[in-house]
C-alpha cells in the first residue's frame, strides 16, 4: 500500500506501508519523517493509497491523523546503524478513516530472541510499491510488487532481519517482509528499510505498537466524549469496571455515536436514577445490545428501559445483579 507526504518545501516523496488494522498502517519511520539535525521533522499532509494498482486508487486518499515513532529515532540516538539502516526505523500511523475494514489488514509476528533462527531459510514475500513513479496523462501509476525472498538471518543487538532476494528492491521501503504462517494466514515480521535489511518487529517492538495503539484509542475516546465521531466508526464501547457514574455517563449521553451498536456499562457505577437519562437519549439510534449488569439500577428501572421504544433493535444482554444501596 502507498504512502504519499510533502516535505517544507512541498516536494512530494513515495513510500510503502502496510494495514495492520481498521485504521492502523506500519511504516518506514523515514517515509514520515525527513533527516535533519539534530531532530528530524515530520513530513506535512502524509497520505495512505490503499490498493493502489497502476493509475486506479480504488478507495481514494486517506487522511492520517497521528504518527508514531520510537524517539531514538527522532532524536539519532541509535548509535549502531549498519550501512544507513537504524532498527528504530518503524512508524505507525492512524488513520482518519477505518480504511481497513473495506481493504483488509495483516497480522504482526514477533518473534523472540531465542527463536530467531527457527526461522532461518523460510520464504518470505517482500511487498511494496516501486520507486519509479510513471508519469501517464498527469497521473501517477502505482507499481505493486510482490517479490519472493529467504530468510538468511537476524541481528539480535542491531535488532535486524536479514533475507535474500535476487531481485533490485528499490522503493519497497516502508513495505513488509511476510511470512505465511499456514494457508491464507499472512504476518509481518520486519518493515524493509533497505537492501536485504528489514526492521525486525522484536517482542519489544510489538508492546510499543501496542501501546501506541492504546494511545491511539485514548484520543479516539476523547474525541468521542467531545461528540466527534464524523464516519459513524464507533461500533462498540466496553467501559466494564470503570466507575463512570452519572457525570461520566451524562457525558457520554451527549455523545452522537451514530454507528453504535454494542454499550458494556458492567460495573460502572450507574444508579436507577440514570434510567431516565437513557430512556431520553436518541443520539444511539442504532443500539442494539446493552449490559448493565453489576449497577445499582433495580428490576423495576431495568423493565422501564426495556419498553424504550426508539432503540427498536436493542437486545438488553444480560439482567443486572442488585446492590445494596
Amino acid at each position: 500500500m502507498a504512502l504519499s507526504s510533502a516535505n517544507m518545501q512541498k516536494m512530494k516523496r513515495m513510500g510503502s506501508g502496510l494495514l495492520i488494522g481498521p485504521h492502523i498502517v506500519l511504516t518506514a519511520a523515514h517515509n514520515a519523517y525527513d533527516n535533519e539535525k539534530p531532530l528530524r521533522k515530520r513530513y506535512s499532509d502524509i497520505k495512505f493509497i490503499p490498493g493502489a494498482n497502476g493509475v486506479e486508487i480504488p478507495f481514494g486518499e486517506i487522511e492520517v491523523d497521528h504518527v508514531f515513532t520510537p524517539e531514538s529515532y527522532i532524536n539519532y540516538k541509535r548509535k549502531d546503524e549498519e550501512n544507513g539502516v537504524n532498527a528504530d526505523d518503524y512508524a505507525l500511523l492512524v488513520l482518519k478513516k477505518r480504511i481497513g475494514q473495506e481493504a483488509g489488514y495483516f497480522g504482526m509476528c514477533a518473534v523472540s530472541d531465542s527463536h530467531g533462527n527457527l526461522l532461518n531459510s523460510k520464504e518470505v514475500s517482500i511487498v511494496g510499491y516501486a520507486a519509479d513513479q510513471i508519469k501517464e496523462e498527469n497521473k501517477e501509476q502505482y507499481v505493486h510488487k510482490n517479490e519472493k525472498g529467504t530468510i538468511t538471518g537476524f541481528h539480535k543487538q542491531k535488532q535486524l532481519l536479514y533475507f535474500q532476494c535476487n531481485v533490485e528492491l528499490s522503493g519497497l521501503m516502508g513495505g513488509g517482509v511476510i511470512y505465511e504462517e499456514e494457508k491464507g494466514a499472512f504476518y509481518i515480521l520486519g518493515v524493509h528499510t533497505g537492501g536485504n535489511t528489514a526492521c525486525w518487529i522484536t517482542t519489544k517492538k510489538l508492546q510499543q505498537v501496542r501501546q501506541w495503539i492504546k494511545e491511539a484509542s485514548r484520543h479516539k475516546c476523547k474525541q468521542i466524549l467531545q461528540g466527534k465521531d464524523d464516519e459513524n466508526c464507533v461500533k462498540s464501547l466496553r467501559f466494564a469496571g470503570i466507575t463512570i457514574g452519572s457525570t461520566g455517563l451524562s457525558l457520554l449521553l451527549r455523545c452522537a455515536l451514530n454507528g453504535l451498536e454494542e454499550l458494556n456499562l458492567i460495573n460502572c457505577e450507574i444508579g436507577g436514577n440514570n434510567i431516565e437519562a437513557f430512556s431520553n437519549n436518541s443520539n444511539w439510534p442504532n443500539l442494539q445490545k446493552l449490559n448493565l449488569a453489576e449497577n445499582s439500577i433495580g428490576n423495576e428501572n431495568y423493565e422501564i428501559l426495556s419498553r424504550k421504544t426508539s432503540w427498536k433493535k436493542l437486545f438488553l444482554a444480560q439482567t443486572p445483579s442488585l446492590k445494596s444501596a
